[in-house]
């Protein structure tokens, strides 16, 4: 009898150790010629290293016990996708003394390894809603589908009530379908629906945290005593996990993530797992192109899931993930999703918990401050995301945050809805289109210059935030350009806060306020900055706005003019009619050498202001366009970048017959009005006469050196070019003119002998007449020519002279 207990005793003994034998170090081998299988519980094992190929089969439960897991070049594989691994396994990390603390509590993949890890997945519900409240009296639950749940099952379901508790419960029998009673719990869970004027319901979410593959602390030791990590090298192979229940891994202090996960295979994958209390940051992506689906993240420390984080791998697909909090860190600088290269799909995850400072932030990496993201925008997607803070305290956390990445294609924020943050979105990029957005209890619903926003809700139904709240939130330091239609906005001190200078493009139409006290609050605003509205959004019950295009300005604004309609008294802000305005385009050129088209940036300091009032425009820029209100007087000054300007172009843009009148230092003796072709426009007699008269013209106050130009639109524009017949080199123009017999003769000294040519052109430069052309016999060109021939009285004429290799030119006149 001893003899067969001590039998018994050594093939179980033989059954517990794998196939390949171990050491005295308690280090397993497979060999890169070898296919092991495991199909029972082996020893505890220091260090499994896979070179070949490690199989675990689907037999019976198995615990397995060890220090590290290094695949180095071969496979361990623990089920399929299309046979999953039924019964349970665990992997729990234990005690590892003896190796380098770099390789201790790990698994490593690299050199082209494989971990495939399924569990039960596809088969069961990861995580789904409740359908009705569950109150301490209710005797039956409602959820939106459940697959496939079992007794012992652990599930987690969250609380939209103010006390955030996320709890962790057990199922005491299996159930699939719709409804199941309250007792199928190990404990009662109150929890209440979020309705917010019917607008949008946010009922509990319940998530699976029990899956048949467990990675984990070994139960003797305590979790924080020990750190663990998986770790996915840039050298590893194809990396494909599901049905994975991770429980208490990473490291403390977060000094390393639970998951690294660096460079990989196309196809992988990390979906329909779970994370539970781990240690650190869980997921942490970078040079990848993964897909990380269908999970369920709870009560963990550190930021969810990071992408991208040296700045580099796109194409990350984080869709349909269930992450929750459970408890509040207010000076946390964690997030439920980060990515420092935006162009990932982050679509349809549910945020949930107090503890994040950011729901989801995109990060500029600081080595590419400076680069253009200009990838196909397909490639940016942010849609169908629920972020929501559960506790009141909302400090200065944030739901979307978008740092200042520099790209030219538009990228588009669609379907997204955050609740109950201090700051909804925050974005600091321009040529971000923002569309069916739903902000709730958000003390400021959006934060940003240069968004395009339509089709959203931004709402205070609770009417509990600060008197400090604001729905969107325009104060960015760049030039704003808003293009805002179709918003709600309900519940708050400020509608549209502005604070900045708002560029031409901005618009705003289809907005409808609710109860908030000030739709409008405009401050630190150029005097030349408006709001451009294209209906009555910003009426009042006193004061309407007619439909069509206005213009909104405070009355200290250049744009004000007698005929705005006052529509906040208390802060003295008015709408003005659109139509009442024009744009003023100012440009200079030198001399006839150096035409005025080609010279339109020839500004140092620039300053525009209208005649009857102390308001200044100063401008050091090249840009000459100005938005101004018409029929008024304006006084122009400017200095060069060096030498004098010798014509001034000034065009007027507007409806028809409206008028300007532009006065600027004009210190020339001979002045003329010209059209863009080069036609003469005749000078007024005097200042009245100039103001009476229904065409374009100037006025040349000799005594002051000043010119006056009306513009006066016939056509929706006109221009008029002041020019002055000016010689660089000093020269005496070689003509003289006589007007009784309407006729102009050169005459001008040269060496016999001398090749010459002369000519009559037009202002572009063609020619209309060659005067002479040949080797001169006398010691002096002399030509002439009639007046009317060449209609000088109506159009300005140039002449140019070649002698040899000199040449001079000039403008013909007659006038």
């Amino acid at each position: 009898m001893k003899e067969k207990f001590l039998l018994f005793i050594l093939l179980l003994i033989l059954f517990s150790i794998p196939v390949q034998a171990q050491n005295r170090n308690n280090v397993m081998r497979v060999e890169s010629w070898e296919t092991v299988t495991i199909d029972r519980s082996p020893r505890h094992i220091d260090s499994l290293i896979v070179k070949g190929t490690l199989i675990v089969r689907d037999r019976r439960n198995i615990n397995i016990s060890v220090g590290n897991i290094i695949i180095d070049g071969g496979t361990l594989q623990i089920g399929t996708p299309e046979n999953p691994f039924r019964n349970k396994i665990a992997i729990y990390f234990n005690s590892l003394e003896d190796f380098p603390a770099a390789n201790r509590h790990r698994i490593i993949v690299k050199n082209n390894g494989t971990l495939s890890l399924h569990g039960i997945s596809g088969e069961k519900t990861t995580w789904t809603q409740l359908k009705n409240d569950l109150a301490y009296d209710s005797n039956t639950l409602q959820f939106k589908n459940i697959t496939n749940w079992q007794r012992d099952d652990e599930i987690v379901i969250t609380s939209v009530n103010d006390n955030f508790k996320n709890e962790k419960v057990k199922l005491l029998s299996a159930f699939n379908g719709d409804a199941v009673s309250k007792t199928t719990f190990q404990q009662a869970h109150a929890v209440k629906t979020l309705n917010f004027k019917e607008k949008i319901n946010i009922s509990p979410f319940v998530g699976l945290l029990t899956h048949t593959i467990k990675i984990g602390v070994h139960p003797n030791l305590i979790p924080n005593q020990i750190n663990t990590q998986i770790l996915i090298e840039d050298t590893a192979g194809n990396v494909t996990l599901s049905g994975v229940n991770f429980e208490n891994i990473g490291t403390s202090r977060n000094t390393a993530p639970a998951i690294k996960w660096t460079g990989s295979k196309r196809n992988n994958y990390l979906k329909n797992s779970s994370f539970y209390q781990l240690k650190s940051d869980a997921v942490v992506l970078d040079q990848t192109s993964v897909l990380i689906s269908n999970n369920v993240f709870f009560s963990n420390n550190g930021t969810v899931i990071s992408c991208s984080m040296s700045g580099n791998g796109t194409n990350n697909q984080i869709i349909n993930n269930l992450i929750i909090y459970n408890d509040y860190n207010n000076d946390s600088n964690e997030s439920g999703i980060k990515t420092m290269n935006p162009f990932q799909t982050i679509r349809g995850n549910q945020i949930i918990g107090p503890r994040f400072s950011s729901g989801i932030s995109y990060l500029l990496p600081r080595n590419k401050k400076n680069a253009l993201w200009d990838e196909d925008s397909d490639k940016f997607r942010l849609e169908g995301n629920l972020i929501y803070n559960q506790s009141s305290l909302k400090s200065s956390n944030t739901g979307i945050i978008i740092e200042k990445f520099s790209h030219n294609q538009p990228w588009e924020i669609k379907n997204n809805t955050i609740v109950n943050y201090a700051k909804g979105v925050n974005i600091d990029t321009d040529e971000i289109r923002l569309n069916q957005f739903k902000s709730y209890n958000n003390t400021t619903g959006i934060i940003s210059g240069s968004i395009h926003l339509s089709n959203a809700e931004i709402l205070n139904p609770d009417k509990r935030l600060s008197v400090q709240s604001k729905a969107i939130d325009l104060n960015k330091i760049s030039e704003l350009k808003p293009v805002i239609s179709g918003v709600t906005i309900d519940g708050y001190e400020i509608g549209i806060n502005i604070e900045g200078n708002l560029a031409p493009s901005n618009s705003f139409k289809e907005i409808i306020f609710g109860e908030v006290k000030k739709k409008l609050n405009i401050s630190k605003i150029d005097v030349m900055s408006y709001l451009k509205v294209a209906d009555n959004s910003f009426s009042t019950k006193d004061n309407e706005i007619a439909s069509g295009e206005a213009i909104i300005v405070p009355e200290n604004s250049f744009l004000y003019y007698d005929g705005c309609t006052l529509i906040d008294p208390v802060n003295k802000i008015y709408s003005c009619d659109f139509d009442e305005y024009g744009i003023l385009s100012i440009s200079t050129g030198k001399g006839i050498n150096r035409l005025l088209e080609n010279h339109p940036n020839n500004f140092k300091s620039f300053s525009l202001k209208k005649r009857a009032l102390d308001i200044n425009v100063i401008d050091t820029t090249n840009k000459k366009d100005f938005f101004i209100p018409q029929n008024d007087e304006y006084a122009l000054s400017f200095e060069s970048d060096g030498d004098s300007f010798f014509d001034i172009g000034i065009e007027w843009t507007s409806k028809l017959q409206s008028t300007t009148v532009i006065s600027f230092p004009y210190p020339y003796d001979k002045v003329f009005g010209l059209r863009p072709f080069g036609g003469l426009i005749l000078p007024s007699e005097s200042i009245q006469a100039l103001k009476n008269a229904n065409e374009i013209s100037f006025f040349i106050d000799r005594s002051r050196k000043e010119v006056f130009v009306k513009l006066f639109n016939r056509q929706n524009h006109d221009k008029i070019i002041i020019y002055a017949d000016v010689h660089q080199n000093n020269d005496e123009t070689p003509y003289t003119i006589n007007k009784k017999k309407k006729t102009i003769a050169f005459a001008y000294p040269l060496q016999k002998g001398t090749f010459t040519t002369l000519k009559v052109k037009d202002i572009n430069g063609n020619t209309i007449k060659t005067l002479v052309e040949g080797v001169q016999r006398k010691k002096s060109v002399e030509a002439s020519f009639n007046i009317d021939q060449l209609n000088l009285k109506r159009e300005l004429r140039f002449f140019e002279l070649t002698i040899g290799d000199k040449i001079y030119r000039g403008p013909l006149y007659a006038n």
